[in-house]
């Protein structure tokens, strides 16, 4: 009997125990710029004075036993947050915490050593990128001089009066790779002699090279590779930027940038360019200048919209360029031979992003521009005259089947060009080019060791009809730092033969015949 009377006394003492060793239950959360509730996950909570101590989970939510005895202090921080101290005078069964940023914290950076170039060993497409390092290299130039530190790309000059530069990728002529800034159209018709030079340097953030066929979401011109520049963004550039160069050859340039946040959704980023060299070389005294004599002004402009599910980018970008070349004086028994080109150009652009922030992988994309290109130019006494009007529209739906390892893309496109071209002023001439398309693309990536993308898309050219083009790229990962990649793929193109090949048809004494 007695026995039994110290255990029930046990147990209540126990329960009375249990009892008092209470637990308090919280939620710890800041107010984001959209008024909402954001939870702060992995913040420190404890009693103060005391040992008693927990972590909050990465929802934000945290468990800790009541304080032996009340008034007591609750102390909850966190990295970045200003630390809140709560004081409870008695027990309470839920707290809901909320932290303030930092107004205090230091500014810090962490650094680390890259290489200029880099090459993705993930995607099944070979991709080389050109950062801000390799682009230093010749900050001064424009993108086409760029690429002269870079083996994947040949730069190569057309001919020696113009002093023009093109590049070659696979052996093949730059026309065959399709050259594109954020995935809209940059080198295309008028623009394949000249184009390169329209882009300083400065206003790169990155390059991208990508070899063989590319993705059929950016069109059907990629033949021997793709190249795409990523411009600086309005978010990320340096609020002002000044870069001022000058050499012996007389050649003067000035870059400067201004980028602003007019808020955490709206940013700006304007960027003028101008390059000056109109003092003449002959130093090897062939009566011909060393290299062309060239002014050139550049503006472009752009508003970045971020929202929680959208982007939103809208800009401009104007070129006025005159170039001059060739003799210096006469010959007393033939005239002065002298090239002179000059260019007009004007692009305007949108680009539109929804997000679905509860469907991570799922997005839309809609992409266009529209651009003025005017061109006018003598080759000794050959004249050329030619202008035209493009339009470009890419829509992109882009989810996956079953999981994240399989990843669709699908869309449709729309391409227009309008041409009016005069030879000699005698030869006018032109065409109007209006290619609607759509595409599917499959990707299937297995733990960035094996992936897999397969491409189709159909097109109808107003002059020439359908035309189908199937892609294949297949990755293989053996170590981490080694692949296998193979390429399959068909590209189409429409010619401009006398721009295209202006060093032969135009700077040489070749005579032109065009057939009615």
């Amino acid at each position: 009997m007695n026995n039994k009377i110290i255990i029930i006394i046990l147990l209540f003492l126990l329960g009375n125990v249990v009892n008092a060793q209470k637990s308090i239950k919280g939620y710890i959360f800041e107010i984001d710029e959209n008024k909402a509730k954001k939870e702060i996950p992995l913040a420190s909570v404890y009693w103060q004075g005391t040992t008693i101590g927990v972590a909050a989970d990465i929802k934000g939510n945290f468990e800790i036993i009541e304080p032996k005895q009340y008034p007591s202090n609750l102390i909850v921080s966190f990295i970045g947050y200003q630390s809140d101290t709560i004081t409870l005078k008695s027990y309470r069964k839920t707290l809901n915490v909320k932290l303030k940023s930092s107004v205090g914290l230091n500014e810090f950076q962490i650094t680390e050593r890259r290489s200029g170039t880099t090459i993705n060993t993930v995607d099944p497409l070979r991709v080389e990128t050109l950062g801000t390092k390799e682009l230093a290299k010749a900050a001064c130039c424009n993108i086409s001089e760029s690429f002269e530190t870079n083996a994947s790309v040949d730069v190569n000059f057309t001919d020696a009066a113009s002093g023009t530069k093109k590049i070659q990728m696979l052996g093949l002529d730059g026309i065959y790779t399709q050259i594109q800034y954020e995935n809209l159209p940059l080198i295309r018709g008028l623009s394949a002699a000249y184009g390169l030079t329209f882009i300083p340097g400065t206003q790169a953030e990155s390059i991208q090279i990508k070899k063989g066929a590319g993705s059929v979401v950016n069109g059907f011109e990629s033949i021997t590779g793709q190249i795409n520049l990523e411009l600086q963004k309005p978010d990320e550039a340096e609020k002002l930027y000044l870069n001022i160069y000058g050499n012996a050859m007389a050649r003067a340039e000035i870059n400067l940038q201004a980028a602003q946040k007019l808020n955490p959704k709206w940013s700006t980023l304007t960027m003028f360019h101008a390059n000056n060299q109109t003092i003449g070389h002959d130093n090897n005294n062939d009566n011909f200048e060393d290299h062309p004599l060239r002014t050139q002004y550049n503006l472009f402009n752009r508003w970045k919209y971020i929202g929680k599910k959208r982007m939103f980018q809208a800009g401009f970008r104007a070129v006025l360029d005159d170039l001059t070349a060739g003799q210096i004086k006469a010959n007393p028994n033939e005239p002065l031979y002298e090239i002179g080109v000059k260019t007009k150009q004007l692009e305007v652009f949108t680009k539109n992003g929804f997000l679905f922030p509860k469907k991570p992988y799922k997005s839309i994309g809609i992409i266009n521009n529209f651009k003025i290109h005017d061109h006018q130019s003598y080759y000794g006494n050959k004249l050329y005259n030619a202008e035209q009007y493009s339009g470009y529209l890419n829509l992109i739906y882009q989810t996956v089947i079953s999981n994240t390892d399989h990843t669709i893309k699908f869309g449709g496109s729309w391409s227009y060009d309008n041409y009016n071209k005069n030879l000699n002023n005698n030869y006018k001439f032109g065409r109007i080019e209006s290619v609607p398309g759509a595409f599917v693309e499959y990707a299937y990536n297995a733990q960035k060791k094996t992936a897999l993308v397969l491409g189709l898309r159909g097109d109808y050219h107003n002059q020439h009809g359908a035309f189908f083009t199937p892609r294949a790229h297949y990755k293989y990962n053996f170590t981490e730092k080694s692949a296998f990649r193979l390429s399959v793929g068909r590209g189409f193109r429409t010619a401009n033969p006398i721009i295209e090949n202006s060093s032969a048809a135009l700077v040489s004494a070749r005579n032109i015949i065009l057939k009615d």
